[in-house]
Parts: structure tokens; C-alpha cells; sequence
């Protein structure tokens, strides 16, 4: 039986896993990847969208008056149902 991570361990993989995912973009010379690291940006950007399911306060909402954090969260594809179905390697 596995033990469930700290709050303090999902923060510190979310910030490792953009701070590569906006390295990528940079060598590629804009918002998408090279075509050689396509494959490893997408796994994590399906890693980034698993992470912040499991601890939603990662994901940056605007602030807006007369709407709360929760509502905002509800337009979230990924919140509502669950992180996509892919196939994640160790």
C-alpha cells in the first residue's frame, strides 16, 4: 500500500514540471515544442493537469467579484472530470 504525498511534494513536482514545460516552449521559439520533445510535452502537461487535480489550489483563477474560487474551478475540464486518460510512464 503506497503512502499519500504531502501537499508540500505535489507543489514542489507542479513547479518542476512547468518550469520544464516553459523550457520547452523556449527552445521551440514560442508556445509550442520543438517536434523532437513533442512526445515529453505532452506527457507533462498531462502530468501538470493530474497534479492539479489532486491538489486544485495549483490552479490560478481570476479574482472576480460575486463569483467563487469553487464556481470558477467548475469550468475546468480537467477539475470536473477527473485527469485525462493517458498513459504515464515511471
Amino acid at each position: 500500500m503506497t503512502e499519500m504525498r504531502s501537499a508540500i511534494a505535489i507543489r514542489k513536482e507542479h513547479k518542476a514540471v512547468c518550469a520544464k514545460i516553459k523550457e520547452l516552449e523556449k527552445e521551440g521559439g514560442g508556445h509550442q515544442p520543438q517536434d523532437k520533445h513533442e512526445e515529453l510535452y505532452f506527457r507533462l502537461h498531462t502530468m501538470k493537469d493530474t497534479l492539479e487535480w489532486v491538489l486544485p489550489i495549483l490552479i490560478r483563477t481570476p479574482k472576480v467579484e460575486d463569483v467563487d474560487r469553487r464556481t470558477q474551478l467548475m469550468g475546468y475540464r480537467h477539475y470536473v472530470y477527473g485527469p485525462p486518460h493517458a498513459l504515464l510512464y515511471p
